[in-house]
């Protein structure tokens, strides 16, 4: 018997349309440090009286539920598609003025009505210990949560969570899985900048920040099968929180003012060409504070925990956005 090992595993990406579970071959395959693909049956038992003892004796199958999560290192160019999906609208890719190989991907919000006849969703195929023979899908379905964590001197991660319809059989018909190298982000190179309106000198002297984004997804089930037929975008909920460094009360009064604030949390990466590098910004045109507190710790430096909620922006016309800057001329998917 061979022990399968992880490193040696791959996570398969692409998108699908119709309401079939099966899959083409995937588009892209992701880096990524941990995985997490479940399928749970319910059994339906039935309580009786008059069996003639304690024990259940008549059941049938029930539902059955499917979900996946992984958490990944973020860089420019690996599994950016993703965010289309995860803000549930478009994409548009532009060249950048005076850099003829630099372009940014921005993935803006849609209005999100589902397309119940032929919806569009991804899909995951996975390979265990790097088993060429077989390739499992593990369904089909969309991200209903996201998380953004960076970390002083640490590298920023991103964790993903779904909700998939159930996974398909084992395929034989297997792609082999092929990667562009590209150096994750860090956050020595990442800030985040607040202010009534961003500016070049709105940088703040956060430690830290994660940034929270929950679809809600809804499920919709029909007599006949024990499998969701469809997925719908439920209301999106936009939070997130940061420390900083406590200088003065500037932050606190916005918290108890209610100041509206616009946030930019930017990600640098590698250089792209002379004069602009690849980075990734998320922007956030109205905030408000739902915790400022400072902590005091002994004689040691005071720290400033701030916890936020997004709104949608009437002046901005939306609640997130998203910019990619790199080198591909069009985004996988």
């Amino acid at each position: 018997m061979t022990i399968q090992l992880g490193y040696n595993s791959f996570i398969g990406v692409g998108v699908t349309t119709g309401t079939a579970l099966v899959a083409t071959a995937a588009t892209e395959w992701i880096f990524f440090n941990s995985a997490t693909f479940v399928r749970d049956q319910n059994i339906a038992q039935a309580t009786e009286m008059g069996c003639g003892g304690r024990a259940y004796k008549r059941m049938q199958f029930g539902n059955v539920t499917a979900s996946g999560q992984f958490t990944k290192h973020v860089d420019e160019h690996n599994g950016i598609g993703m965010y289309r999906f995860l803000l549930g609208g478009t994409v548009t890719v532009a060249s950048v003025a005076s850099y003829t190989t630099v372009y940014t991907h921005t993935f803006s919000e849609g209005n999100e009505t589902p397309n119940n006849t032929n919806p569009e969703r991804l899909f995951f195929e996975v390979q265990m210990g790097g088993n060429s023979a077989t390739t499992r899908c593990w369904g089909v379905g969309l991200p209903d949560s996201y998380s953004l964590s960076a970390r002083t001197g640490e590298l920023v991660t991103e964790n993903w969570n779904f909700k998939l319809q159930d996974h398909t059989a084992v395929r034989n018909t297997v792609t082999a899985a092929t990667f562009t190298q590209v150096n994750p982000m860090i956050s020595t190179k990442a800030f985040v900048k607040l202010g009534i309106t961003i500016t070049a000198t709105s940088i703040t002297n956060a430690t830290d920040f994660t940034l929270n984004i929950n679809n809600n997804i809804l499920e919709n089930r029909n007599l006949g099968t024990n499998t969701v037929s469809i997925f719908q975008y439920g209301n999106r909920q936009v939070t997130g929180s940061f420390n900083m460094m406590f200088e003065n009360y500037d932050q606190y009064n916005n918290f108890v003012n209610n100041t509206s604030l616009a946030m930019q949390l930017v990600l640098n990466g590698e250089a792209a060409t002379s004069g602009t590098t690849h980075n990734i910004t998320w922007n956030l045109p109205e905030i408000y504070y739902t915790g400022a507190h400072p902590t005091l710790n002994d004689s040691g430096q005071i720290v400033q925990p701030i916890n936020f909620v997004a709104n949608y922006s009437s002046n901005a016309s939306y609640q997130i956005k998203c910019v990619v800057t790199n080198n591909l001329t069009a985004t996988v998917f």
